[in-house]
């Protein structure tokens, strides 16, 4: 087999670029690279004019354009080749599929798409990218589903025959996306219409390599789309499901279409690790790696702000903030009404895992005012209102934090979200369907706010309905609120409704509500692979 490395010869340290970059490529590489660089596509015919009047020192081309309706499919590159070697213009050829590169782009630097990693990495005279996705093009905003099934394929129509079968027999609202060859416009298409689908099914087709089908399956699982590949693929899916038998995987299709809350919850498991490992949302993007020749990961930092007059509800809260993951955590803890003495003081101390600061406020200062003093302690990026009493599972600041960050919003919370009534023992559901939405309204007890907005507004100096007052503030002044999934969070509505914040009986919030189980919620709210 022929040597990849013997096709390049420029080294990475040699590159530089004042960031301004023309692009001949596929949708799926543009989508990132448009993320890290200031980039222009570049058409077939005047190149050359656009390469002068944008000043472009660099260009990125993929090595296989495969793309049907591409301006440069099947086009001579060699000339373009040639120009940008007598110009001393920077070419830089992307391996975007398995397909070997080819030799007219021997001596310039080459990146290469490895699925099979998680962060940048210099090898063997390359760089090698993970599979990434930009965010401000493909996110789960307004994934809200209306329809069952995306089947799609590429060549000849070939439907298995159990997924025959289950159409025949149980009519599920469909649409088919099919073409030919593989266009730019099948995928601009395709990937509309799995914003509005619970489930992506990809049929039978020899046209789509490995890198491809993968990049199909992460845009898949942001917009909430669960992924099923047709029996007879070989390819194993990273987050969709493939049993490798035809009868196997239409069961599993019809369980997801049957039930919105399991399809739900299955697609979420998977966009939370693709947000992770596959967004610029946590790392460097594309350009500050080459400059720096180093990359960075992201670790979220939260200050956590939280007012009680529960002592006895302290123990509880220190182990929920303990227990979240994937955030760098601060917390700032007013006790509204009582004292903690020195010995108790240092046992909540030691017993969190995050720094904790900890300040004593009378009862006669507004809840507003007591949130006020949590903010002038605060330091982090990001501030996130916890309250004392509610169920906050293990993701639930990261998956917030991820919301926040993915929507460019000022505030993210929950508005479709879960309530535990102590008293009769059940799980409800309010505001079904709205979430992954801009809106005016969250939860209180679920505000992430950017640190410079709500330092800027602050709390007024009420003793209730503080959450709504600032929320009102924050439409006024141009922000954006930004409500995302429901899980990993629910409110807790004990029997005692004298001592609730929200002074509204539990039967007239049922009345609008949803029963959904019995018993402790967090098993029905958590959000894992075994939902």
């Amino acid at each position: 087999m022929r040597n990849q490395n013997a096709l390049v010869h420029r080294n990475w340290e040699e590159f530089a670029t004042n960031n301004s970059v023309g692009l001949i490529t596929t949708v799926l590489s543009e989508q990132f690279l448009s993320q890290s660089f200031n980039t222009k596509l570049l058409s077939h015919e005047n190149y050359i004019e656009e390469i002068e009047l944008y000043d472009i020192d660099t260009i990125f081309i993929d090595n296989d354009l495969y793309e049907r309706d591409h301006d440069w499919y099947r086009k001579n590159r060699g000339h373009i080749v040639n120009y940008l070697k007598n110009t001393d213009i920077n070419l830089v050829v992307i391996q975007n599929t398995t397909l070997e590169v080819s030799s007219v782009f021997k001596q310039y630097f080459l990146i290469k798409i490895n699925p099979e990693i998680n962060d940048y990495e210099f090898r063997e005279g390359r760089i090698e990218v993970p599979l990434l996705i930009n965010t401000d093009n493909y996110n789960p905003i307004n994934s809200q589903k209306n329809k069952d099934i995306i089947y799609f394929n590429v060549g000849k129509l070939n439907a298995s025959p159990e997924v025959k079968l289950y159409n025949k027999t149980h009519d599920p609202d469909f649409s088919i996306i099919s073409e030919g060859p593989i266009s730019r416009r099948l995928l601009t298409k395709l990937f509309s219409f799995i914003k509005k689908s619970k489930v992506l099914y990809i049929c039978k087709t020899d046209k789509l390599d490995e890198v491809t089908l993968e990049f199909i399956e992460l845009i898949a699982f942001l917009n909430s789309t669960y992924v099923i590949f047709d029996y007879t693929f070989n390819y194993i899916p990273k987050y969709g499901y493939n049993s490798k038998d035809d009868k196997n995987n239409t069961s599993k299709l019809r369980v997801l279409v049957n039930s919105d809350i399991y399809c739900f919850k299955q697609s979420l498991n998977s966009q939370r690790e693709v947000l992770k490992n596959n967004t610029f949302l946590l790392r460097d993007d594309l350009y500050t790696f080459i400059k720096n020749r180093a990359s960075s990961i992201i670790e979220p930092e939260i200050s956590v702000m939280t007012s009680t007059n529960r002592k006895e509800n302290l123990g509880i809260y220190i182990n929920q903030m303990n227990a979240q993951k994937e955030v760098k955590l601060e917390l700032n803890l007013v006790t509204h009404g009582f004292e903690l003495s020195d010995q108790e003081m240092d046992e909540l101390k030691n017993k969190s895992v995050h720094p904790i600061n900890v300040l004593y406020m009378e009862s006669e200062n507004s809840l507003g005012v007591c949130l006020n003093k949590c903010i002038k302690l605060s330091t982090k990026p990001v501030m996130a209102k916890v309250d004392d009493d509610d169920y906050y599972l293990d993701y639930y600041l990261f998956d917030q934090w991820l919301a926040l960050k993915y929507s460019d919003a000022e505030v993210t919370g929950k508005s479709d979200g879960y309530y535990y009534f102590e008293e009769d023992d059940l799980i409800a559901r309010r505001n079904i369907n709205q979430y992954y939405q801009y809106d005016d309204f969250i939860m209180g007890a679920t505000i992430m706010v950017d640190s410079k907005i709500i330092k800027e507004l602050m709390f007024s100096d009420l003793p209730k309905a503080v959450d709504t007052d600032l929320l009102r503030r924050v439409n006024e002044i141009g922000g954006t609120i930004y409500v995302g999934h429901p899980f990993e969070m629910c409110v807790y509505r004990g029997a005692d409704e004298a001592s609730h914040t929200w002074k509204v009986d539990d039967i007239a919030m049922l009345k609008s509500s949803d029963i959904v189980s019995f018993g402790k919620p967090e098993a029905y709210v958590i959000l894992n692979q075994n939902s």
